[in-house]
């Protein structure tokens, strides 16, 4: 399912003045490092992203998630791979 706390990018970049509160009240990287939080609204990634960020790192949140199932599919697939071989051998 999808993540309650993903924000759409299409929404950042079509109706910036109806963002959600949680976006609104985001700060400069440092601003919110400061008030410890985890994520702030930084400019767009260069896939266009509607630009929350890590604090962290910087990275794309957006980015981010689509590596992390990338990921997960490959781990998934060699998996699969592996029981295959592991019954016929």
């Amino acid at each position: 399912g999808k993540n309650a706390d993903a924000i759409n990018p299409r929404f950042l970049m079509l109706t910036p003045h109806a963002l959600d509160s949680r976006v609104q009240n985001m700060e400069t990287r440092e601003q919110a490092a400061a008030a410890g939080k985890v994520h702030y609204l930084g400019t767009p990634c260069r896939h266009g992203h509607g630009g929350e960020r890590y604090v962290l790192s910087n990275a794309c949140v957006s980015c981010d998630k689509q590596n992390a199932a990338r990921q997960a599919a490959k781990r998934k697939a060699r998996m699969k791979e592996l029981r295959a071989a592991a019954r016929e051998g």
